[in-house]
């Protein structure tokens, strides 16, 4: 029995050895909030997916790992603009956007897992990436590593002293962090250790390194960090900008741009998240304050061909299949450009179309849950 939640749906049919299949079913799996509803991060870009599967064909509801069941399946269906919980088919295809590394690593999300491994369901984006694994991946890419900052693993008191010793000015990211938090930027000056913290902009000032250390300790122990050089960015009106460039995979091996945008920090910032501060701003517009026509374009067009081959890059041999990325780029005083952080799921709050139109990313992800799941 073909078990559909919705009165009136457009679907899309193939017909493989005389057998007809109707579809595509998408899902995407992510946890509840505390009230136990969709996040809000979410919920916009949940409601675009279902609307752009309406207009081109096919069913789309949102699930958890912990509601899975491969004999019966109930996710949240759009009913009357709200989300309802209901029976639905099993899913075609699945786009994970569980938003916890901690939840990830559950046994009920590897349970999950293994079933829709087993019912041949395709399972996208894999897992979250963490900061210092991007590095290290890229890293054997002789051709990458002039655009990746000195990065080192903090493991010990000796690691930040030579670190310091060799670059002076570090942040201190960490490795499992997202949204420009947790991080700090630590300066070295005549024996003096400047502290900034980008959530709070306050700053702490240490007149020797064994105070310094004794401070942040307590920060490594409750997670991992990596040490990065500090790079000199380009600013806007006394800003430092980034870009976020958001990146879908077409075909197995093809990956296209989606968005190019920037992102300008906040006044005394060092992130330019937006969850902390940040603008967003057209590229192009920023971009022509700094540069002629003829550099913009050509700066343009490598900053789509490095992104393209990161996420190349990124896929070769790697576990898991992934459809999106969010890479964030920027470029230094002299014009370099610098990787500095790939994200496998990217915001979904921000970048909305004034209009109510359906965004080119969500249009991105729906077509290639269609492709994966055949239809």
């Amino acid at each position: 029995m073909l078990r559909l939640p919705i009165n009136s749906l457009s679907l899309q049919i193939k017909i493989i050895n005389e057998e007809i299949f109707f579809g595509p079913v998408i899902t995407v799996v992510t946890n509840l909030s505390k009230e136990g509803s969709i996040p809000p991060s979410l919920s916009d870009f949940c409601k675009e997916m279902h609307d752009y599967c309406c207009e081109i064909g096919g069913l789309f509801f949102v699930t958890t790992f912990k509601h899975w069941n491969s004999q019966e399946c109930f996710g949240y269906v759009i009913k009357d603009e709200d989300f309802e919980y209901d029976h639905v088919p099993l899913p075609n295809v699945i786009h994970n956007r569980v938003h916890s590394r901690k939840k990830e690593n559950e046994a009920v999300f590897e349970k999950f897992e293994e079933d829709t491994s087993s019912l041949g369901i395709p399972f996208f984006n894999h897992r979250f990436l963490d900061k210092w694994f991007v590095h290290e991946h890229l890293s054997q890419y002789e051709h990458l590593t002039p655009f990746l900052p000195m990065t080192y693993y903090l493991q010990n008191k000796e690691d930040l002293m030579n670190a310091l010793s060799a670059h002076r000015s570090l942040f201190l990211k960490p490795i499992n962090g997202s949204q420009g938090k947790k991080i700090f930027k630590v300066q070295e000056r005549s024996g003096t250790y400047l502290v900034d913290c980008a959530e709070t902009g306050e700053r702490e000032i240490y007149d020797n390194f064994t105070k310094l250390y004794k401070n942040l300790y307590p920060k490594f122990k409750k997670r991992n960090y990596l040490l990065q050089e500090t790079l000199s960015l380009k600013k806007l009106d006394n800003r430092p900008f980034d870009f976020r460039i958001l990146c879908h995979r077409k075909q197995e091996d093809k990956w296209g741009i989606t968005s190019m945008v920037a992102r300008v920090s906040k006044k005394s910032s060092f992130v330019s998240n937006l969850s902390q501060g940040g603008d967003l701003m057209p590229i192009k517009d920023l971009l022509q304050t700094f540069y002629p026509h003829r550099e913009m374009k050509h700066l343009l067009e490598l900053l789509r061909e490095l992104s393209l081959e990161i996420c190349h890059c990124l896929c070769a041999q790697n576990e898991g299949l992934y459809g999106e990325f969010g890479l964030d780029l920027a470029l230094d005083e002299d014009g370099s450009l610098w990787l500095i952080e790939v994200n496998t799921k990217p915001s979904k709050r921000f970048f909305l179309t004034e209009n109510g139109q359906t965004r080119p990313s969500t249009k991105a992800l729906v077509r290639y849950c269609c492709r994966l799941s055949g239809f």
